[in-house]
């Protein structure tokens, strides 16, 4: 991108003359869009899609302008109002709307302690009837290349400790039950091994081997800090971090929060000045508060409802046909297969998306929710879709456990043309979408959609897609890239 010249923007994507905001609201929710593409001079006609949206960014743009603008826009809003004209237009309607108003998380400074979600007890809950597995490690290793300071960067994760309180909580007893606590003074370790003298091929080696080896180590929810890393020596230009959080206290999103706070604390370690980031104005505690309030409101009542309705409408699942009968239990062992999509193949998939009025997300689905019909010999089938969880704005830099599961049915006719079949999944999913929030543990107690659960489960395959492209390649002077770890445990 630096090395491009500046864009010029007279001229829209759809081809039309650009133009320019109106009203202030217009201005308001142009600048939004701008920002969350990261792509300035737009047009009041550019889509958002067709400029490189997909639905993790709408979602982000749709908390964001429900926090400005104080309105309680759907999510679907910015898939069937693309434009920040139909947005503008859109938000003026819910602005004069009688929708009741969600209540605000309140920042209790004093609070170091807090129910769990219900996400988290499902995993507390999880640890105890299997422990000593490694199924909730969530590993990610960070090959950095360029000039490292080693005090300048156990510096910077500090900062980054003291300004997240959930990465310094653990589980604990308490009169009333389970609870996470916080604490204000936790020890961190970085551990450090030089691998530099070692031959090139026998180096990445011992490197892969001493991942797996913290990789493989449980991790007690009971102590914090509830994460290990390590810091390994490749050359003196070259070195790999490896950062594993237990998944109760940690998601997907947490990640991208890593890359962009280690992108601006390590620098700022380097030159010794303060950290250039505001601190988060809410904490997961101040979340897990709300989040325990919010369960009783009718709000969540209604989105109960919403699944109930829907799980009525599809069949008693089919397990999927495996080669041997599942065992009862859970070992917690499991494998990846990678399997490698280039570039121009992508291409032709994201053409074929926009023809189906789709992101790309939405049309892999639709051939991977095909492709599963198959395989069972049903019409009927449900897909397991993770989301966010992060509808309000307050949350976005907190570090956590927020994310949700969508079990999401669809009902399949092989008559359908791609494109309408696409158009059903589209439809699907942002109904899913609309009702996010109540979690995927409290509906599966509600008996009308228990029973699905008695041969297959809830849903019969996860299908998760995630865009990481705009996650920070440089932490200051250090190029970044992921090493993917191997690991053996699977959720």
């Amino acid at each position: 991108r630096k090395a491009l010249p500046p864009p010029g923007h007279d001229v829209a994507a759809s081809g039309q003359q650009r133009q320019s905001p109106r009203t202030p609201l217009e201005q308001q929710v142009l600048t939004a869009m701008e920002q969350v593409l990261n792509l300035p001079g737009l047009g009041m006609l550019d889509d958002f899609f067709a400029m490189g949206g997909h639905s993790l960014l709408a979602a982000r743009l749709t908390t964001r302008l429900n926090k400005e603008l104080a309105i309680q826009l759907p999510l679907r809003t910015v898939f069937e109002a693309p434009t920040a004209e139909q947005l503008a237009r859109a938000a003026q309607a819910a602005t004069s709307g009688s929708l009741p108003k969600r209540p605000v998380i309140e920042h209790q400074a004093a609070c170091r302690e807090a129910p769990l979600t219900v996400m988290q007890e499902r995993i507390r809950f999880m640890e105890e009837l299997y422990p000593g597995r490694v199924v909730y490690n969530t590993p990610s290793a960070h090959r950095l290349t360029g000039p490292f300071e080693r005090t300048a960067f156990e510096r910077a994760l500090r900062q980054m400790l003291d300004r997240q309180p959930g990465l310094r909580s653990a589980i604990v007893r308490s009169a009333t039950g389970p609870v996470q606590r916080v604490f204000d003074d936790v020890q961190v370790e970085l551990p450090f091994e030089d691998l530099s003298a070692l031959a090139d091929e026998e180096r990445e080696a011992q490197l892969m081997r001493r991942l797996q080896a913290v990789i493989d180590q449980p991790i007690d929810i009971t102590v914090a800090p509830l994460f290990r890393a390590a810091l390994y020596r490749m050359s003196p230009h070259e070195h790999v971090f490896l950062f594993m959080p237990h998944h109760i206290i940690w998601d997907g999103w947490s990640f991208d929060l890593l890359y962009q706070e280690m992108a601006s604390l390590y620098p700022a370690a380097l030159e010794q000045r303060p950290a250039p980031l505001c601190a988060p104005t809410v904490t997961y505690l101040d979340y897990a508060h709300w989040h325990d309030q919010w369960m009783g409101t009718v709000e969540c009542q209604s989105q109960i409802a919403f699944w109930k309705r829907r799980f009525g409408q599809v069949d008693i699942l089919r397990p999927l046909p495996t080669d041997r009968p599942r065992s009862g239990g859970m070992s917690g062992v499991g494998a990846a297969e990678w399997v490698h999509v280039d570039e121009a193949l992508t291409e032709q998939l994201r053409h074929t998306a926009r023809a189906c009025d789709a992101t790309l997300n939405m049309l892999v689905m639709a051939i991977y929710a095909a492709m599963l019909s198959e395989a069972l010999g049903s019409r009927s089938l449900v897909l397991g879709i993770p989301v966010r969880g992060r509808p309000i704005s307050e949350v976005e830099p907190v570090m956590g456990f927020f994310n949700n599961l969508l079990p999401t049915p669809m009902v399949l006719d092989q008559d359908m043309s791609l494109k309408a079949w696409v158009g059903v999944v589209k439809r699907e999913l942002l109904d899913s979408f609309a009702h996010q929030e109540v979690p995927f543990e409290r509906l599966a107690v509600e008996p009308e959609i228990a029973a699905h659960a008695n041969k297959a489960g809830l849903y019969q395959s996860l299908f998760s897609f995630q865009d990481a492209r705009a996650r920070e390649r440089h932490w200051g002077p250090l190029e970044h890239r992921s090493v993917p770890p191997k690991t053996s445990a699977c959720g």
